[in-house]
């Protein structure tokens, strides 16, 4: 490299410019109280192992049967990458414990009635469902798959995302279309949560989505699917539903620490159109039933969130 070059008054003279500027900037970032680079603010606890695998929604116990385990590759898509230290997911199957009750001694029933099933499924068929600890052990859907039937079925999915101010938000819309499906219309659902500390003075509002795609059916034949998927986020103590918001709340110079979380659910059989065995005419979900089901349940699910896993602000960690 030439000496001569790097001490040229011109090239020393816009190094001085760079440097002094630099300073500058870091130096009124600092006295503005600004935070280019932002800190991660883990949870309470980590939703996949304490999120709690019953709870009660309006008057029914809600149980866990299955755990849905995320694909690394699309972990990798989900959390832009890889799972930071402090990222974490949850997505759960649950039904109500009477329809697990109701399901599980159907199947007790058919087994008592077949000698071979008898042999096979011994300690089930002597198993007292009546018994709420027997019961929980027994709902398990790798173990009876047919608790997946169940009407109230629902998908809860959560994802955690901390200290990135450039995090996109992934949302439904997007994997649906990605899964063949179009989205047919949209609306926004207000949640009655006077439980909750973030959101509106007696709840939420959280957005609702319709899918439909032309499947084969089994039978070889085109059929209608329709689908639903309810979403919304909460970012840095704010509910919102907007992605366009969450970016914008990662984004603001004025926040040291930054997370966002993601909530989606999904009643996979009630929300779901389906196929009536005797006309094998497609019979859409009923609506109304949904919504209320969908408002019930987020209505339990976002104070436990909120109260034992959601990082507490600041102001709230330094009290303790």
């Amino acid at each position: 490299m030439d000496l001569k070059k790097l001490l040229n008054p011109t090239f020393v003279a816009a190094a001085a410019v760079l440097a002094a500027g630099s300073m500058f900037v870091y130096a009124w970032v600092a006295v503005n109280g600004l935070h280019p680079i932002k800190e991660p603010v883990p949870l309470q606890a980590p939703i996949q192992h304490d999120f709690p695998d019953e709870f009660d929604v309006d008057g029914q116990t809600y149980i866990r049967i299955s755990e849905a385990a995320i694909p690394k590759e699309v972990l990798s898509f989900l959390f832009d990458g890889g799972m930071g230290e402090d990222d974490d997911y949850l997505q759960w199957f649950l039904i109500p414990e009477n329809e697990a009750r109701t399901i599980l001694k159907d199947k007790k029933r058919k087994i008592e009635r077949n000698a071979a099933l008898r042999d096979k499924w011994k300690e089930f068929a002597s198993a007292n469902l009546d018994d709420p600890l027997v019961l929980r052990s027994e709902c398990d859907a790798t173990r009876h798959p047919e608790l997946m039937g169940a009407r109230h079925l629902v998908n809860l999915f959560i994802t955690y995302y901390t200290g990135k101010a450039d995090t996109v938000p992934h949302i439904p819309e997007r994997c649906y279309l990605g899964a063949g499906f179009k989205q047919t219309g949209d609306s926004m659902l207000d949640v009655p949560c006077p439980g909750i500390q973030w959101g509106q003075r007696d709840g939420f509002r959280v957005k609702f989505i319709n899918f439909h795609k032309r499947a084969v059916g089994e039978d070889g034949q085109l059929r209608d699917e329709r689908t639903h998927v309810t979403r919304f986020f909460i970012a840095n103590w704010k509910y919102m539903n907007s992605r366009v918001d969450v970016r914008l709340t990662q984004a603001d110079p004025t926040q040291s620490e930054v997370f966002f979380t993601k909530i989606e659910v999904k009643f996979n059989n009630l929300g779901q159109s389906r196929i009536d065995p005797l006309t094998g005419r497609t019979l859409e979900a009923d609506q109304d039933e949904l919504k209320s089901s969908l408002r019930k349940f987020l209505a339990a699910v976002a104070p436990i969130y909120e109260r034992s896993f959601l990082p507490l602000p600041s102001w709230q960690r330094d009290q303790e």
